[in-house]
C-alpha cells in the first residue's frame, strides 16, 4: 500500500535562520509532496494518509465509503477549500479555482488572505479565528486573478486532525445574486420615486403593492389600498381586458375614475400579468399616468377649434343678413319720417323696425362670441359697471332668489369696453337665475383684485394682477358631460324658445376680446360657480366710460362719392343720404369708383365705402383715394371683416367706421364727423 507523505502540517514556526534558496526548495518539496498526496486522494489510488506531527506519524484510512464524499466535493458546485489559521492553503477544489479564475497548482499551497480584497484581510482573519472553536459564516469579497470582485458567501468550520489545526471553508458565489438583488433595489427606487402610479394585484386582483405615485394621483394612501381590490377607485380587471391580454399580452386604454375626495381624474392605464416559471399568471401589473391636465387643454384646444370654425361661418352669415336688414331698417326708417304722427301705418313701420333691430343685435351677439367685432378699450371701473347691471337685474328677479353682490377694497380698473362688461355681468345673471328658477336660491356676484404667480395653462393667462368676477348659484348645477360644451354656440338644455344658446358663448367672446379667462365649477344639485378673470389696467391711467364723439354740426350738400357691390344697398344708402341733403354718386364696384375718382378728386368732399366688395376692398380702395388725394375723409361701412382693426383703418387713411345693419342716424352721424375733419384738415 502506497504512503504518500506530506511535510509537517503542524509546523507554526519559521525555518531555521538557513539561506533564502534553501527554503525555497525546501517549500518546493513539501508543495510537490502535498499536490501528489491529494491528487492521489482525489483518483481514488490510496487507502490511507500518514501525516508526520509531534505525536509521531498518524496513519488516516481512506474506506471505501468516503470516495462518494471526495466526489461530491470535487462537482459541486460550490467551492471547497482546506486551509492553515494563517492562511495557507492544503487543499482546494477545481470549482474554488474556476472561481478565482486561477490554476488548480498555483491555488494550492497559496495564502488564502492574499486572494481576498484589502479591506476584507482583517474579516477573513477574525472569521478564521472564530471557526477554530465554532462554525462561522459570512459574506466576503475575494479578487479573481483578472483583478475583479468576487462576491462569496463563505462558511467556515473547524477540522482538526490530531492537535493539527485545520479549517474547512465551502464558498458560495453570491456575484449574480447581489448584482440581481441590487438591481431590484434600483428598480424598487425607481418605482418608488415614479412619477406614474404602479399598482400589483395577486391573481384574485387584491393589492400587493401600490407606489406612492398612487396616493398623488388618486388620493388613497398605500394602507388604504393594499389588500384591498382595485375598485376601491375603480381600477379592475374586466372580462375585456383579460380578452385583450390573452391575445395580445397588453391591455392600453384611457379610463376615468374619481379621486378619493369625489374629484374625476383622466388616466392612461395599461395592464400586463406576470408569469410564474410554469406560464401561468402569478400576478397583474397596472400603471396609469394622470393626464387630467392634458385632456382639459385638449377640451380647451377643440373648443377653440370649434369656435374658430364656427366664427368663420357667423361672419359670413352675419356680412348677409347685414346686408339684408340694412335695406330694411333704412327704407323703413325713411318711410317712418315721412309718415305723419297720427298715421295708422307708423306703428306697422314701427313694428317692422323693431324686429330688424333685434334681429340685428342677433347678429351682433353672434360676432361677439365669435371675437369678430371691432373694439376700442379704456380703462373702466368695474365697480360701478357691476352695481349698475346688478340694479337693472334685481327687480326682475322672482322673490324665490335672494341676490348678494360683495366687492373688496383691492383695485377693480381694467382696459375694457363698457356695453360689453354690462352684457357679460347680465348674461352671466341671467344664466345663474334660469339654473334656480325651479327651487330658487342665491344669486351672489362678487368682484375681487388677485395676482396669478405663475402661467396658468388652462386659463391661459400670464402672471399678474387681475380683477376676479365671479358669478355663483345655488341651482341645478350642470352635469360633467354637459360642462365642455356650455360655449358652444347654440348649445342649450332649456325647452324650445326658452334660450338661444350664444349667451355663454358671447360671455366667452367678451372675455377672449378682452385677453382675459373664465372658469366654470358645477355640481350638479349644487350649484355653478362661473369665474371671470380680467387683467387689471394701471391704476394712473384716466379712467371712465366710453362716450360717443361729439357728432359736430349737421353737415348738408356734400358731395359723396358712395360705393356698394350690393345693388340693393347702393340704392337704399343712396335714398339715404339724399333723404339727409347730401348730393351721392354711386357705383357698384371698386376699380369704377376708383377711375371715376381719377377722373376729378376735387368733386368730392368725401367717400362713404362698403368693405367686403370683390376684386378690392374697401380698405384698399381708401388707401388708394388717400395716395391721390391725402386728407381725404373716408368712411367704411362693415357688417364684418377680419382685416378692420385700428391698425388697417389707420394705414388706409379711413376717417370713420359705420357697422352695418346701419341707421339714419348712425350713417348721419358718421357723415357730420367726416366733414369736421374735412374742415380741419
Amino acid at each position: 500500500m502506497a504512503k504518500p507523505k506530506t511535510g509537517d502540517p503542524g509546523s507554526d514556526q519559521a525555518l531555521p535562520g538557513d539561506s533564502h534558496r534553501r527554503e525555497m526548495a525546501a517549500l518546493k518539496r513539501r508543495l510537490e509532496e502535498a499536490e501528489e498526496s491529494l491528487n492521489a486522494i482525489r483518483t481514488g489510488e490510496v487507502d490511507a494518509l500518514v501525516i508526520k506531527g509531534p505525536l509521531g506519524d498518524q496513519v488516516y484510512t481512506l474506506k471505501d465509503a468516503d470516495r462518494p464524499y471526495r466526489t461530491i466535493i470535487e462537482n459541486m458546485g460550490e467551492g471547497a477549500v482546506t486551509f492553515r489559521p494563517d492562511g495557507l492553503i492544503l487543499y482546494a477544489n477545481r470549482q474554488f479555482a474556476a472561481m478565482l479564475d486561477v490554476p488548480l497548482e498555483d491555488l494550492l499551497g497559496s495564502d488564502l488572505f492574499s486572494r481576498v480584497a484589502p479591506s476584507a484581510i482583517e474579516t477573513l482573519k477574525r472569521l478564521a479565528a472564530k471557526a477554530q472553536k465554532a462554525s462561522v459564516q459570512a459574506d466576503v469579497e475575494f479578487v479573481k486573478a483578472s483583478g475583479g470582485p468576487l462576491l462569496a458567501h463563505l462558511s467556515l468550520a473547524p477540522m482538526p486532525i490530531d492537535d493539527v489545526r485545520v479549517l474547512s471553508g465551502v464558498i458560495a458565489d453570491m456575484t449574480e445574486q447581489k448584482q440581481t438583488q441590487e438591481e431590484r433595489t434600483r428598480l424598487a427606487a425607481v418605482v418608488s420615486q415614479a412619477v406614474d402610479g404602479v399598482i400589483i394585484l395577486d391573481p384574485a386582483g387584491k393589492i400587493v403593492y401600490a407606489n406612492p405615485a398612487c396616493y398623488r394621483i388618486t388620493g388613497f394612501a398605500d394602507s388604504e389600498l393594499v389588500g384591498t381590490g382595485p375598485e376601491q377607485f375603480g381600477e379592475r380587471i374586466t372580462a375585456d381586458v383579460n380578452s385583450v391580454l390573452a391575445r395580445e399580452g397588453i391591455w392600453k386604454g384611457h379610463v376615468t375614475r374619481v379621486r378619493k375626495d369625489g374629484r374625476p381624474i383622466e388616466l392612461d392605464a395599461s395592464v400586463a400579468p406576470l408569469k410564474d416559471a410554469a406560464g401561468a399568471t402569478s400576478s397583474y401589473l397596472i400603471f396609469f399616468r394622470d393626464i387630467t391636465h392634458a385632456v382639459k387643454l385638449e377640451q380647451t384646444l377643440r373648443q377653440m377649434e370649434r369656435t374658430e370654425a364656427l366664427g368663420r361661418l357667423a361672419g359670413g352669415v352675419a356680412h348677409d343678413m347685414n346686408n339684408i336688414l340694412l335695406p330694411i331698417i333704412v327704407n323703413a326708417e325713411l318711410l317712418l319720417d315721412e309718415e305723419k304722427p297720427d298715421s295708422p301705418r307708423q306703428a306697422l313701420l314701427k313694428n317692422i323696425l323693431q324686429a330688424a333691430y333685434r334681429q340685428r343685435d342677433l347678429v351682433k351677439r353672434i360676432l361677439s362670441f365669435t371675437r369678430q367685432k371691432a373694439q376700442s378699450l379704456a380703462p373702466i371701473r368695474m365697480k360701478p359697471l357691476v352695481a349698475e347691471a346688478l340694479k337693472l337685474i334685481k327687480p326682475s328677479l322672482p322673490a324665490s332668489i335672494e341676490m348678494r353682490y360683495a366687492a373688496d377694497r383691492s383695485k377693480d380698473i381694467v382696459s375694457g369696453d363698457s356695453t360689453e362688461i354690462h352684457e357679460l355681468v347680465t348674461n352671466l345673471c341671467t344664466n345663474a337665475v334660469d339654473a334656480m328658477a325651479e327651487r330658487g336660491g342665491v344669486l351672489e356676484v362678487s368682484l375681487a383684485g388677485v395676482d396669478l404667480e405663475e402661467k396658468d395653462p388652462l386659463l391661459d393667462l400670464s402672471p399678474g394682477p387681475y380683477v376676479k368676477l365671479t358669478v355663483r348659484d345655488t341651482g341645478c348645477g350642470i352635469p360633467p358631460d354637459h360642462l365642455n360644451r356650455i360655449f358652444d354656440p347654440f348649445f342649450t338644455t332649456k325647452e324650445v324658445g326658452k334660450g338661444t344658446g350664444i349667451g355663454l358663448s358671447v360671455v366667452r367672446g367678451i372675455v377672449n376680446s378682452h385677453r382675459g379667462g373664465i372658469t366654470v365649477d358645477s355640481e350638479v344639485g349644487r350649484g355653478t360657480d362661473v369665474s371671470v378673470f380680467l387683467p387689471a389696467a394701471d391704476e394712473t391711467a384716466p379712467v371712465g366710460d366710453r362716450r360717443a364723439r361729439d357728432r359736430g354740426p349737421a353737415a348738408q350738400g356734400r358731395r359723396i362719392l358712395l360705393v356698394d357691390d350690393e345693388e340693393i344697398v347702393l340704392d337704399t344708402m343712396r335714398r339715404a343720404l339724399d333723404s339727409l341733403g347730401h348730393k351721392p354718386t354711386a357705383v357698384g364696384n371698386a376699380a369704377g369708383a376708383l377711375a371715376l375718382f381719377l377722373t376729378g378728386p376735387q368733386h368730392f368732399d368725401l367717400a362713404v365705402i362698403d368693405q367686403t366688395m370683390p376684386q378690392m376692398s374697401g380698405l384698399e380702395l381708401a388707401a388708394e383715394l388717400c395716395r391721390t388725394r391725402p386728407g381725404f375723409p373716408i368712411v367704411l361701412t362693415t357688417g364684418y371683416s377680419k382685416a378692420v382693426d385700428e391698425d388697417s383703418l389707420r394705414a388706409a387713411g379711413v376717417s370713420e367706421v359705420v357697422m352695418k345693419p346701419l341707421t339714419l342716424r348712425a350713417l348721419a352721424a358718421a357723415v357730420d364727423r367726416a366733414v369736421v375733419l374735412l374742415g380741419k384738415k
